[in-house]
């Protein structure tokens, strides 16, 4: 089956409507979750897909919530202090909260 970059898919595994950027060499695609057509976290690029695990599928409907839970900064933020609490033999924050590789 032709995927169409023009065209909204449904991710069988996940339930996320997400748009089509890139077919890759190995069969794979990239697609975009956005939160144009969901409710998300954030907003990101997902790679590595089976083809199969897509269908076509409608627009939200309008009743139905979408958008975006966490800003970017937050988002940000977050994967910050992840870095820090899951690997802080590697990472501490700095000054200005950012986290930063040690030793460098």
């Amino acid at each position: 089956e032709r995927l169409d970059p023009w065209s909204l898919y449904r991710i069988k595994s996940t339930g996320h409507r997400v748009t089509l950027t890139s077919i890759s060499e190995d069969g794979t695609v990239t697609v975009a979750v956005s939160a144009k057509f969901n409710y998300v976290l954030f907003e990101r690029n997902v790679f590595g897909l089976d083809p199969s695990d897509l269908e076509p599928c409608e627009l939200p409907s309008p009743d139905e919530r979408v958008g975006c839970a966490m800003t970017s900064d937050q988002v940000e933020k977050n994967i910050d202090e992840l870095r820090v609490g899951i690997r802080p033999d590697l990472f501490e924050m700095d000054s200005s909260g950012k986290a930063k590789r040690r030793g460098s």
